[in-house]
């Protein structure tokens, strides 16, 4: 809310949460399998980087830029509007971002996943486009239903992409190339959009952003 002022419990609890995950990394043994060598005595299983994947990554980008858009400049571009209090917007998105995930499978059984990407990078890109033309914080809120339901089926799907650019072995590597790919994104977004508002205004931030995922 606009009278928030207790900044410091935040960042103490979020490093509290860095802990207990840096902790608990150490509980784990991280062993990559070795497949058995063939009858001729060549190994099977082969460490290569694959470009494939990279590039597919790469693709990703443009969704998570999106995304950062909406994290890091909604609240700021609501006040300067004057739209009211839109926190709400953030617990919807998250609500059916997880929806997504149950019922994203059965879609894609039916309509294929090159489909669903079509329709998932749409839904995502009304839910931005519709919130730089907001006019209050009930549309802004409103359009949460769309973006979270396209990034909860979007999101899993390139990660799946990814993971089969790779081998078996390497799951681990692939992994980290959608994880590493997503952080770039919100980093290049996190600059990139304090520049588009500054120059031509907070509305084309969404307009943008909007355009980069159907892109």
């Amino acid at each position: 809310g606009e009278g928030y002022t207790n900044w410091q419990s935040l960042f103490v609890a979020i490093v509290i949460v860095s802990a207990i995950t840096l902790v608990g990394s150490f509980l784990f043994k991280y062993t990559q399998k070795k497949q058995e060598e063939s009858k001729n005595g060549a190994a099977i299983a082969k460490k290569k980087t694959s470009y494939k994947g990279l590039i597919v990554a790469a693709v990703f980008m443009f969704a998570g830029i999106t995304q950062s858009a909406i994290n890091g400049y909604l609240t700021s571009f609501a006040k300067e509007m004057n739209l009211g209090n839109i926190s709400l917007y953030f617990t919807i998105m998250a609500v059916f971002t997880l929806a997504a995930r149950f019922f994203s499978v059965k879609i894609q059984e039916k309509i294929g996943m090159r489909m669903l990407v079509y329709i998932s990078a749409l839904s995502m890109g009304i839910g931005v486009f519709g919130v730089a033309f907001a006019k209050s914080a009930a549309f802004v809120v409103l359009m949460a239903i769309p973006f979270g339901l396209g990034m909860g089926c979007l999101y899993p799907i390139f990660n799946y992409r990814i993971l089969r650019t790779v081998d078996i072995t390497q799951h681990a590597f692939g992994a980290s190339m959608y994880y590493c790919s997503m952080d770039i994104a919100y980093g290049i977004g996190g600059f990139m959009w304090g520049y588009v508002a500054q120059w031509f205004g907070s509305n084309m931030v969404f307009v943008i952003a909007g355009s980069l995922i159907l892109v």
